[in-house]
């Protein structure tokens, strides 16, 4: 099984392919995300999106205060190599929010906050928990009184939907298809699928 906490793991994904978009795309969630920011000068901080276009497509869809924070100095290299003449209000960070998060850039609160799993790479490594848990109080910690997370937590308020990938016979057979978002009760979450994520929309 890969190793999704390395570091190491990552930036070998970084060399064989840019724009990465493992999971989640930006199109995929933008249902979900529209009522979170359509708020006049929506702040957003992004956790762990590498070098996803995510960031980039969340600017362009009206956003132009967005933090992008992940641990792989490459991926975000690329990210700062794409947008050096534009987006200025898309800032980059590199830290590893495993082990807090401090920003040298910003001490104000984010409307909303979204983990584009970075929570799950953490926990995949042995001993991960109590750095999830410095994650998750990072994320918090960052929040403006009333604010959103996507993360899965625990928390008084909380909508579930799920990512569904592409068929496997479609991908085998060269067909196109593209992941795609279904809302789903919370009951019906505990019926997991390989390849599914789960999307949690937490109101603080």
């Amino acid at each position: 099984m890969a190793d999704y906490s390395s570091n190491a793991y990552w930036k070998g994904r970084s060399r064989e392919q840019t724009d990465i978009e493992w999971h989640c795309a930006y199109k995929t969630l933008h249902a979900v995300l529209v009522p979170h920011i359509s708020k006049e000068r929506c702040s957003v901080l992004v956790c762990g999106s590498g070098a996803s276009t995510f960031p980039e497509e969340l600017y362009d869809g009206g956003v132009n205060d967005v933090m992008v924070v992940d641990f792989n100095e490459e991926a975000l290299e690329e990210l700062r190599a794409r947008n050096a003449s534009g987006r200025s209000g898309l800032r980059i960070e590199q830290a590893d929010i495993g082990n807090g998060l401090e920003l040298s850039s910003r001490e104000v609160g984010f409307d909303l906050v979204i983990d584009k799993g970075t929570i799950d790479c953490i926990l995949s490594q042995s001993g991960g928990f109590p750095r999830a848990v410095n994650a998750l109080q990072a994320m918090y910690s960052y929040m403006k009184d009333r604010m959103d997370l996507f993360r899965s937590v625990y928390w008084h308020e909380v909508k579930v939907q799920v990512v569904r990938p592409p068929a496997v016979q479609d991908l085998v057979s060269g067909k196109h298809s593209e992941e795609c978002l279904e809302d789903v009760p919370e009951s019906a979450a505990l019926c997991y699928e390989p390849g599914m994520s789960f999307v949690y929309s937490l109101v603080k």
